[in-house]
């Protein structure tokens, strides 16, 4: 073990406590049917089944990064054993229901990953054994990685990306960063750039494949649904996604909802970027005498969209607010696997994480389903792409929440400009295909 990780691995035993209060903050430490999944974090996996073909270990953090190694996990299941890890609950529930039908079940194991200690990550590896670990995007845990080189376990680091506020960050600490990015024996970053500086950190065989990202495959079922819901809705007014919002977020989106054309214009579709948010959400909107209604009820947006009275307990004042709020219908989608309804059914989208210092969210799929999306200025996590589709005018960015609506408004009037920025947007997303391939290549190339 070198000095800087030594040094590391000292770190991560004394930041244990809070690792493991952040796990339960999360909801991490169960799954829906209230099983503690504990063990795992410590390496205690599941054991795999045994037969000669390979094993495959694919580890991707939450629901974005599983969604975006779907495809990839679909092909490699044909021939391999696969144990896909997760970090958050929400992580692990998308494999689950993507990857663990009846058919699946002797292929597939499902995991928490274990927490980047050495002797949790050591114990992990040495009870599954893989012969190959692809890990996705920026998933850089120095004792993690070792432990799966120690096991003799090949490595490729997927969908890569390294920002240059991240580099400078990493920088800090460049010989514990190229001791972990060198271990890798091959690397697919997203873009040229993140291809630069992941060599500079020691990365080995890297190309720049894109963003698999882009080759999700669109749920057509709930594409269809969502445009019957947006034949209902667009006899009464256009619609409008707010796709991704986080904490910090949302009460500058609903002040500009409210103080531009907005709210006399949009029936609007409300998707936090967690479903639990959805209930905080709904406390803001009561507290301005705006109701709504909640797919997790069964409600749909096709419905008589929002539930405009308030609380039955508040006063006639309130109600009589609630009434003067009654065109900005809201429904709260908090429900996850549905956003390619929800995109289908909009006419606009706003894609948010990017009005507040997340890093931004990546508006591929408002791109795969032809919607004219709006950023705000936080895009850190998705900056080349950001700026190889504005320059193709396939989508726009704000610097505030109230420019970001103004926007959409905008776009909304004028059904040109709509249209020209859909076809930019989808002509974007069928360009920038083909990062699945060049990844199971390599993959493919690493197994024994």
């Amino acid at each position: 073990m070198s000095a800087a990780r030594f040094a590391y691995a000292l770190l991560a035993f004394a930041a244990l406590p809070y690792a493991l209060w952040r796990l339960i903050q999360r909801g991490a430490r169960a799954d829906k049917k209230g099983t503690v999944r504990w063990r795992e974090y410590f390496g205690f996996c599941p054991l795999p089944p045994r037969d000669e073909r390979p094993l495959v270990w694919v580890h991707a953090v939450s629901v974005g990064e599983a969604a975006a190694a779907t495809g990839m996990v679909r092909e490699l299941r044909k021939h391999c054993r696969l144990m896909l890890t997760h970090t958050t609950a929400a992580g692990g529930a998308h494999w689950r229901r993507q990857h663990c039908g009846e058919s699946e079940s002797e292929s597939v194991t499902v995991s928490a990953c274990p927490l980047d200690v050495p002797f949790a990550a050591g114990f992990f590896f040495r009870r599954c054994r893989p012969a190959l670990g692809i890990v996705m995007e920026a998933e850089y845990w120095p004792n993690l990685i070792a432990s799966a080189r120690a096991a003799g376990c090949k490595l490729l680091l997927a969908n890569a990306r390294m920002g240059a506020k991240s580099a400078r960050r990493y920088g800090k600490v460049a010989p514990l960063m190229r001791e972990c990015i060198g271990a890798f024996d091959s690397v697919v970053a997203q873009h040229s750039r993140d291809a630069r500086r992941l060599r500079f950190f020691g990365a080995r065989d890297v190309c720049a494949g894109g963003n698999i990202k882009f080759d999700r495959k669109r749920d057509e079922a709930a594409a269809a649904i969502g445009r019957q819901w947006r034949e209902t809705i667009a006899r009464k007014s256009p619609v409008l996604l707010i796709a991704g919002s986080r904490e910090g977020e949302e009460a500058p989106l609903l002040a500009a909802l409210e103080n531009t054309g907005a709210r006399e214009m949009f029936a609007v579709i409300w998707a936090p970027r967690h479903p639990p948010r959805a209930a905080a959400l709904a406390r803001m909107l009561q507290k301005r005498g705006i109701g709504c209604a909640r797919r997790s009820e069964g409600k749909t947006p096709a419905d008589d969209n929002a539930d405009n009275n308030a609380d039955n307990n508040t006063d006639a004042n309130t109600n009589a607010d609630a009434n003067a709020n009654a065109k900005i219908k809201i429904f709260l989608a908090d429900t996850l696997g549905e956003m390619d309804a929800f995109y289908a059914c909009c006419d606009v989208a706003i894609v948010c994480g990017s009005f507040a210092e997340y890093g931004g969210q990546n508006p591929i799929e408002a791109m795969q389903n032809g919607v004219p999306a709006v950023i705000g200025p936080f895009a850190e996590n998705y900056k080349d792409l950001v700026r190889d589709a504005k320059k193709q005018g396939a989508l726009a960015q704000e610097k505030t929440a109230e420019a970001a609506m103004q926007k959409a408004v905008a776009l909304a009037k004028n059904a040109a400009a709509r249209k020209t920025m859909s076809e930019a947007a989808a002509a974007f997303h069928k360009q920038n295909q083909g990062a699945q391939e060049t990844t199971l290549k390599k993959a493919r190339a690493l197994l024994p």
